[in-house]
């Protein structure tokens, strides 16, 4: 703790639960059923016109767990790191609730 400031480092723990958060992220957008019909829709346009295939791009983009996991990831990192203070409880939520997830799979 530095003043009343809590500083983040990057400690396994930290790690681990950043990485919670990030993969909770990805299976929300690329997977989840709320996030489904924006997928869908996304799907539901004409391939041959210009904003047709845009929509496919970006339908292929959200489905992808790599491609959306490596943005997630950057995205996460850099909030984390400048704003750890505010963004902290939320990553510890997104955490926990991957971690249900994950167990409830098994």
């Amino acid at each position: 703790m530095v003043g009343d400031t809590i500083v983040m480092t990057w400690t396994l723990v930290n790690a681990l639960i950043v990485s919670l958060c990030a993969y909770r992220l990805v299976m929300f957008v690329g997977k989840d059923d709320i996030t489904r019909p924006l997928r869908l829709w996304m799907l539901g346009s004409d391939p041959t016109t210009r904003m047709g295939r845009l929509r496919v791009k970006i339908h292929s983009f959200l489905t992808c767990p790599w491609c959306l996991g490596f943005w997630m990831a950057i995205g996460i990192v850099l909030l984390v790191h400048s704003e750890w203070n505010t963004v902290r409880w939320g990553c510890y939520v997104l955490a926990i609730s991957a971690v249900v997830g994950i167990l409830s799979d098994v």
